[in-house]
């Protein structure tokens, strides 16, 4: 009789201890033993090709992401509930499907094309040959009637894509150096005489100048802003078929008489910010000549 009564004092005591500490005192799906279980029955889920879908059931202890059932995607206007149409100017992103079970029916697959929202951002990953360009980046180019910028190193997507856009009454722009048929861009023509002509000369010159990484940036400044100089020089100054990089280049790249005249120009030049330029250097290099400072520049 004792131990009958020892025993049922200790089923009390368990039974008082679960409920104060599992369902009294913190939330079940925070107890381990809960969550121990919920595992195995995920990794069962997963096991017979279940996805996680849907929102989480244990609750938002191990935080609130999931994935969006195909319903979810419809509501939320990322999915158009059939598989027969692409909704244009939309970013086409792929097929969506998953399981609908109903009590007492059998299961269905819900399907729908999904796309992106219009605005954020996309990031896709897959290996080499995986099927990107053809599953996503060229349907869009096919479908997407804004505008695009497409960084098309072997000039498929171009290949593809051109005249399909070209009859969108898109101006399509194929910028490949390599080739004599590119298009072509003069970043000198962001430069224009006037008031912000030396802030826009800046922006170019902190662009071409690399770094040396040494202990002073000393001669980094004075290659900078002897780039500044000869981009406002060469825009205000030069003939119209001269206003280009080319120009800035070989005058960078002079020796001798041709570097000698390149600095009178320059220090006599009714521009006030280019005769500082001109000087500027001028003054650096007598007193350190320059073996290959300027190396960095040209």
């Amino acid at each position: 009789m004792e131990l009958l009564i020892i025993f049922a004092l200790a089923a009390v005591a368990f039974v008082a201890y679960t409920i104060w500490h599992v369902w009294g005192k913190g939330d079940l799906e925070d107890h381990p033993a809960y969550r121990q279980a919920r595992m195995k029955e995920v990794a069962k889920h997963f096991a017979k090709g279940g996805k996680p879908f849907g929102e989480p059931l244990g609750g938002t202890s191990h935080g609130s992401a999931y994935f969006l059932n195909t319903q979810q995607l419809i509501d939320k206007n990322l999915a158009d509930g059939s598989m027969e149409t692409i909704i244009a100017n939309r970013l086409f992103l792929g097929q969506h499907t998953t399981q609908r079970t109903v009590k007492g029916k059998k299961p269905t697959l819900q399907a729908g094309l999904v796309y992106a929202p219009n605005e954020g951002h996309l990031l896709t990953v897959a290996p080499t040959r995986s099927g990107k360009g053809t599953s996503h980046i060229i349907p869009n180019l096919l479908n997407y009637r804004g505008s695009v910028i497409v960084n098309d190193i072997k000039g498929e997507n171009y290949a593809i894509t051109k005249r399909w856009r070209e009859e969108m009454d898109h101006k399509v722009l194929r910028f490949a150096p390599f080739h004599n048929d590119s298009a072509s861009w003069n970043p000198l023509d962001f430069v224009q005489p006037g008031i912000d002509a030396w802030e826009n000369a800046a922006v170019l010159a902190d662009l071409l100048i690399t770094p040396t990484r040494a202990i002073s940036d000393f001669w980094d400044n004075i290659g900078r802003n002897l780039l500044r100089g000869v981009i406002l020089h060469v825009v205000t100054y030069r003939p119209a078929n001269k206003r280009n990089m080319a120009e800035v280049r070989r005058m960078l790249a002079d020796t001798g008489e041709e570097l000698a005249a390149t600095m009178d120009e320059m220090v006599n030049s009714e521009e006030e910010l280019v005769r500082r330029a001109g000087n500027a250097f001028l003054t650096r290099i007598i007193h350190d000549p320059w073996p290959k400072r300027v190396a960095n520049v040209a």
